[in-house]
């Protein structure tokens, strides 16, 4: 469970660091082309890192998931082993 948890931590990572890098290459480039200006570029730049940012906040919360999901199939578990030994 922990190997997973992990590998989704370092995907998660990888892609945030790939996003941001190619943001600010594309960006870069824009704003020295004149395309788009510094300001607009910084408006896009603050709401991209507030959306990675609950990303990463929910891959934070991912383990709990799985512990709740974990939880809810052994009393599944539980419940239909008692139901099986009433019938016997």
């Amino acid at each position: 469970m922990f190997s997973i948890i992990a590998r989704q931590l370092a995907v998660s990572f990888f892609i945030e660091g790939l996003i941001l890098s190619s943001f600010f290459i594309l960006g870069g480039y824009l704003v020295f082309e004149g395309t788009i200006p510094i300001g607009d570029f910084v408006a896009i730049e603050i709401i991209i890192l507030s959306v990675l940012n609950g990303l990463r906040s929910f891959m934070k919360q991912i383990d709990y998931i799985y512990d709740m999901v974990e939880g809810f199939y052994k009393i599944d578990k539980l419940s239909r082993a008692l139901k099986k030994a009433e019938h016997v």
